[in-house]
């Protein structure tokens, strides 16, 4: 960590973040993640393609929705321009509406729909405010070839949603990754690969259309997800950014069969 410490003393620094608006059907529903930090230049060799945009990275980061916010800090380490190493750490503060902490006996319960999960909490009124925090590592391996760009992001994290005081249950559904978590303590599993066809814009934007396949799995409750569909992004000018994206649910306890609606979400990312 001091030596860490100290490359960031002799880089070059410069601040930057970005704040993304977000709308998804099926799932969460909207959402607003604020990002601020500082970069550190550091590894650079002038006319080598692995060596560009490397450095280490610091962020303030919050991802706020109707039901829940998550403050926290995320360090960033990139040694060459294809692979990233994270860290992050975030608390957890669930407002009790929306469903956002709700109580199930049973870690292989089916929780189902917004809908159903609603109807239980109608019936049993196991629903509540609470806390909780989460932290873990993330690598992220990325590649252009021509108009190709491949990457693919593992994330691995423990997650500590504490146990609502009279909740007798074990469980409980965690909204941002659509999983059965255990109370008290649960990690989850995270994998997403993209692959984009890329078309540079003569404004100095970019198109890029393409796959994102989204895996999670959650080892107390035992409890999978994965989407595979549709992604593209739009970017017209450096700063503002679009992002379009269907994915069929194909494994998952609530959303089953051919006919099951998708994931759809839309987000507007704005960089500074």
């Amino acid at each position: 960590m001091l030596s860490l410490f100290a490359l960031c003393l002799t880089a070059r620094a410069e601040t930057f973040g970005s704040i993304t608006s977000g709308l998804s059907y099926n799932r969460l529903g909207a959402s607003v993640l604020l990002q601020h930090g500082v970069r550190y230049s550091k590894w650079e060799k002038e006319g080598n393609v692995l060596f560009q945009d490397t450095g280490i990275q610091l962020l303030g980061e919050a991802n706020i929705t109707p039901a829940l916010v998550q403050p926290g800090i995320r360090l960033t380490v990139n040694p060459i321009a294809i692979m990233k190493l994270q860290g992050y750490a975030f608390g957890d503060y669930y407002f009790g509406n929306f469903q956002s902490v709700v109580g199930y006996d049973d870690l292989g319960a089916n929780y189902g729909t917004n809908a159903d999960i609603e109807n239980y909490v109608e019936e049993t009124q196991r629903q509540y405010a609470g806390g909780g925090w989460h932290a873990g590592g993330k690598l992220v391996l990325q590649a252009k070839v021509k108009n190709v760009v491949v990457l693919n992001a593992v994330d691995y994290g423990y997650y500590n949603v504490f146990k609502p005081e009279g909740e007798a249950g074990t469980a409980t559904f965690e909204r941002v990754k659509e999983v059965m978590i255990a109370f008290d303590g649960d990690q989850i599993l995270e994998n997403n690969t993209m692959v984009f066809y890329q078309k540079d814009r003569e404004d100095g934007g970019f198109l890029r259309i393409g796959s994102l396949t989204s895996y999670r799995k959650s080892f107390q409750a035992d409890d999978q997800l994965l989407r595979s569909g549709l992604i593209g992004m739009l970017q017209p000018t450096s700063g503002g950014m679009h992002i379009v994206i269907c994915q069929p649910y194909l494994t998952s306890r609530a959303f089953e069969g051919a006919w099951a609606a998708p994931y759809l979400a839309y987000a507007f990312k704005y960089s500074y």
